[in-house]
């Protein structure tokens, strides 16, 4: 838990994120890119974070450029006591199928205060701080308090492996900080006081690793599992903490079809559990192919798939994948109850479900879910993200075309004519679940 002695008061002149323009002199801010292209981001001289698709490095300015950025920081957090934290610049860029991510965080406990230069943007990739949604050109800054403000970046906006954004932070602290009175200070309390990733809606927000791509050890999933037993481990070790999903909307599409909604907030924190439970996990989802028998046809069905079992809800309490196999089998089954109970179906079981991810380009055919070999009678489908484009669940045969939104969940027959597609993901990567329910036997 984040304790007194790591967690520092706000500045009274930053409660709200905020953008300076031209944040160093025109002079300056040439010396300065021509420090951070010195560093070797972009070249194999770095070791390239795979996770976040980023090189990263410290950095040293000659005096003149430390002394400017210390008082500009005194003058904008109206604080003349601030001293130096530390520096260090990254360069985002797609890289052998890694995909450039800054998923929503607060930083390590050395962070008081932040300010976040933008050197180059060929990407043209913004950033989000407590929701506002900042573009960043050249030579902006982005003032904010990295260790309470929550921030991120929306998706990847490009394709191009030549595009990339390169970023420069600057932290300064308080001179009584833990930070300034230790040589080896960011390494205090360990892995940043176990504090960094935990966000305010309870889960650690890690990206996938990237799929049939080696990795660096970031994407251990031991490491993820870890932080959740430290954290909220201690006082929920019997019953794990499940997410609400409670029906707050529904709506009949066509006969056979409804759109029920949950919290979008629910919706992300399943995200951010799954995200953390799939580290290598994903693997190509199978179609019946010749004689009713399980491959990989991409021409029909290309995107990543996997099945939860009951195996699932023996792990620890805190395993993430054990939070959102519960959360999902108490949630859906009420929903789906809900849906008997409108077409006076009789009672229902499923006995797994399926976690989906749709890269760009991915797409599955329009088919139906019914098969001898797997008889279902009720079909669900979850949409857990929105922030990406294409990938609509479409019904043709009842000209409804679904834009999916966080937090959503449509149910629907499993038989003809109730057939559907998934539509080609064009940007991002879509996250869904889905359950089949047969009769109860």
């Amino acid at each position: 838990m984040i304790t007194k002695e790591l967690l520092f008061e706000l500045p009274a002149e930053l409660s709200e994120p905020k953008i300076v323009k031209k944040f160093f002199t025109e002079e300056m801010f040439e010396r300065v890119k021509k420090i951070v292209s010195n560093t070797g981001m972009g070249t194999d001289e770095l070791f390239f974070h795979t996770m976040l698709a980023r090189w990263e490095s410290p950095i040293q300015f000659d005096v003149d450029i430390e002394e400017y950025c210390l008082n500009r920081a005194r003058e904008i957090f109206n604080d003349p006591n601030l001293k130096k934290a530390y520096f260090y610049t990254v360069r985002y860029q797609r890289k052998d199928g890694c995909i450039p991510h800054l998923w929503e965080h607060t930083d390590q406990n050395g962070t008081q205060t932040t300010i976040d230069i933008t050197v180059e943007n060929t990407a043209n990739w913004g950033i989000i701080v407590e929701g506002q949604h900042f573009k960043q050109n050249p030579n902006d800054a982005i003032i904010f308090c990295g260790q309470q403000h929550i921030h991120s970046r929306p998706p990847y906006p490009t394709q191009d492996h030549n595009a990339f954004t390169t970023v420069l932070f600057l932290h300064f602290t308080q001179p009584d900080h833990w930070i300034q009175k230790t040589p080896d200070g960011i390494y205090q309390y360990g892995i940043d006081g176990d504090v960094r990733f935990f966000n305010r809606n309870r889960f650690i927000a890690f990206p996938d690793a990237p799929v049939n791509q080696v990795t660096c050890n970031c994407h251990d999933y031991s490491g993820a599992l870890e932080f959740y037993d430290k954290i909220v481990g201690h006082a929920t070790d019997s019953k794990p903490e499940t997410v609400d999903m409670t029906i707050i909307a529904k709506e009949e599409l066509a006969p056979g079809i409804v759109k029920y909604k949950i919290a979008r907030e629910s919706a992300r924190t399943l995200k951010g559990l799954i995200q953390n439970a799939m580290f290598k996990q994903w693997k190509p989802a199978e179609v019946l192919v010749k004689d009713d028998k399980h491959g990989v046809n991409y021409d029909t069905r290309n995107c990543y798939n996997y099945f939860i079992t009951d195996k699932e809800l023996s792990c620890h309490p805190q395993d993430p994948l054990r939070r959102a196999a519960e959360s999902l089998q108490t949630g859906l089954d009420a929903i789906v109850e809900d849906f008997r109970g409108r077409y006076s179906i009789v009672p229902l079981k499923s006995h797994h479900t399926v976690l989906l991810r749709y890269e760009e380009g991915n797409k599955f055919h329009n088919h139906i879910d019914d098969h001898p070999q797997f008889p279902r009678i009720v079909s669900l489908s979850m949409f857990l993200n929105d922030d990406f484009e294409g990938g609509e669940l479409e019904f043709k045969e009842f000209n409804i075309k679904i834009k999916p939104e966080a937090g959503e969940i449509v149910l629907f027959s499993s038989g003809f004519p109730y057939m559907h597609q998934v539509n080609s993901v064009t940007k991002g990567i879509r996250y869904a679940v889905v359950k089949w329910y047969d009769y109860l036997k």
